[in-house]
């Protein structure tokens, strides 16, 4: 009767070599998740990074003219907000000062925010607020702050460069993902060969159990014909062979 053969296990892998290729699946899922969860978290502190910074701005930016305004009223605010845009360090702000009855008396704004719709202010808890304005559509993060004579100074910024540029950061987060998945991809397969070879050839190439049945089985015939031999072969009385 032949031997029986080992049955291949599914999709036409023996189990060790399912388990290196299972293997190095999971180092490059793990690799690749691993490098997926840095880069998100690198983009979140990005952004929440430069949204502090640019409110940081709008806030020493609003201390500032309110300063002004207290010492000097509207003609100090308005020589100030001049001198910065001369010497280049004013940034492009939206900037309002209203009395306490609500009137508006003093409004600066780029021309392309002109259009911007002060009725959709509503401020938060903690004063900020979000307008639109511009013709694309821009994002003013706007930061409202009541003075002691009930003056209320309003002064913003667009989210548009801060949006530019993570958006200059995602392509190149993009890039680096597409060649982490690569290094992934490789360092898997690296795995995966490493762990067939550790294993050695296979079960039918380096003659395992099927290939040492056959001669386990001419053994055992040897023997069982040795020993009919032996049950065979005459056996003299002790006494005849001492004689």
């Amino acid at each position: 009767m032949a031997p029986a053969r080992p049955e291949p296990s599914a999709g036409g892998l023996s189990l060790p070599g399912a388990l290196s290729l299972r293997l190095g699946l999971w180092y490059a899922a793990l690799f690749a998740g691993g490098a997926l969860a840095l880069i998100a978290a690198t983009y979140g502190l990005l952004a929440y990074s430069l949204q502090q910074r640019d409110r940081e701005v709008v806030r020493t930016t609003l201390e500032r003219y309110a300063a002004a305004y207290e010492r000097g009223g509207l003609p100090l605010l308005e020589r100030l907000i001049a001198a910065e845009r001369e010497g280049g360090r004013y940034e492009p702000l939206f900037v309002r000062v209203l009395s306490g009855g609500a009137q508006a008396q003093y409004f600066s704004a780029p021309r392309d925010w002109a259009d911007v719709d002060v009725a959709q202010f509503r401020p938060g808890a903690d004063g900020w607020a979000e307008l639109t304005a511009g013709r694309r559509g821009e994002v003013l993060e706007v930061l409202s702050a009541p003075r002691g004579d009930g003056t209320l100074f309003q002064v913003g910024k667009s989210t548009e460069p801060r949006l530019e540029l993570l958006a200059r950061f995602r392509r190149l987060l993009l890039l680096s993902f597409l060649l982490i998945g690569l290094i992934a991809t490789a360092g898997g397969y690296v795995v995966t060969r490493s762990a067939q070879a550790g294993q050695g050839p296979s079960v039918g190439q380096r003659g395992g159990p099927a290939a040492s049945r056959p001669r386990s089985a001419a053994r055992r015939s040897s023997g069982t014909r040795r020993g009919c031999l032996s049950r065979g072969w005459p056996r003299w009385p002790a006494r005849a062979l001492r004689s």
